[in-house]
């Protein structure tokens, strides 16, 4: 599928953020994983952690520049799968490649599908979420 066929076929792209997360984005656009942690005061410890292990769940930062930030999970990523299943690429190989994307979703269904998965519906019910996400 070229661009024009795509364009074509879903005019709209949709992106999720933790609700509120807008006036952070309007002000600093979309940034993935690496560039939030790299620019965050995690220490090289947590940056790692956070980097090159799948995300279990939500993991708020309180970022100096961007205010509270929430790095999204990764629950559907199971290390122990991933070590049988890639190829010619390590598991934090694998996990730089998805950190340091931004992800859309070409079809409202999709987003809603992922919306009203548990993990992610118990964390935007949460009272201390962040208001910017992360991949």
């Amino acid at each position: 599928m070229d661009v024009e066929e795509l364009t074509g076929n879903y005019p709209r792209l949709f992106h999720m953020a933790t609700a509120g997360s807008w006036p952070s984005i309007a002000a600093h656009g979309l940034l993935p994983t690496r560039d939030i942690v790299a620019s965050s005061t995690l220490t090289d410890a947590e940056r790692a952690s956070v980097l090159t292990q799948p995300r279990p769940r939500p993991v708020p930062i309180d970022h100096p520049e961007l205010g509270a930030v929430t790095l999204r999970d990764q629950s559907p990523l199971h290390r122990h799968i991933l070590e049988t299943v890639l190829v010619d690429t390590t598991v934090p190989q694998w996990l730089a490649m998805l950190n340091d994307r931004i992800y859309f979703w070409l079809h409202p269904k999709r987003l809603t599908a992922l919306l009203q998965s548990p993990v992610q519906a118990s964390w935007e019910g949460n009272p201390n979420a962040g208001n910017r996400a992360g991949s």
